[in-house]
């Protein structure tokens, strides 16, 4: 029986642009599962709620007060000619300031209408309270950092499984 010769190196070409961007869908969507996990069950690094914070969301754990940060949590693909970008978080909403003050920490200088406010709601701050400082309890970069190996399998996993596809 003769040798066929089967070229399929264009067909595989042509596919690889979409084999990237179900990567890239692939990534966001691993990426966004694993950051609610990490918020469900949270960060034993994360620094505790104040006391004040615990009562005012009647619950303990960061990233959560009634459930909407998790639930805004999603991703974008972006491809610039053939690079594609995939970002992870809260994007367009005004739940975003509230998702970086929490990833990254804030220092908040104290004003009278603030102290005020907050004499109302029950936090009775010093008169030389000048600033109030929110740590910083990263969710999105360490998610990340504790998951590239893994992420990094899902992607090598898929792009093997489509080119072979485009090869059989």
């Amino acid at each position: 029986m003769p040798v066929k010769d089967i070229n399929r190196i264009p067909q595989l070409m042509k596919a690889i642009p979409e084999i990237i961007n179900k990567a890239a869908q692939q990534s966001g969507r691993f990426m966004e599962a694993r950051i609610v996990e990490k918020i469900d069950r949270g960060d034993p690094n994360w620094p505790k709620l104040s006391e004040f914070t615990i009562a005012q969301k009647k619950s303990t754990k960061a990233w959560v007060d009634i459930g909407e940060l998790g639930s805004l949590i999603t991703y974008k693909v972006m491809a610039e000619g053939q690079i594609y970008h995939v970002q992870v978080g809260i994007f367009e909403d005004k739940h975003a300031m509230i998702a970086s003050v929490l990833e990254f920490g804030a220092t908040i200088m104290v004003t009278p209408k603030m102290r005020a406010y907050l004499h109302y709601l029950g936090l009775h701050l010093k008169t030389d309270t000048a600033a109030i400082h929110i740590p910083a309890r990263p969710l999105f970069r360490t998610t990340f950092d504790e998951q590239v190996d893994n992420l990094e399998h899902v992607i090598e996993k898929l792009i093997m499984e489509e080119i072979s596809k485009v090869l059989r």
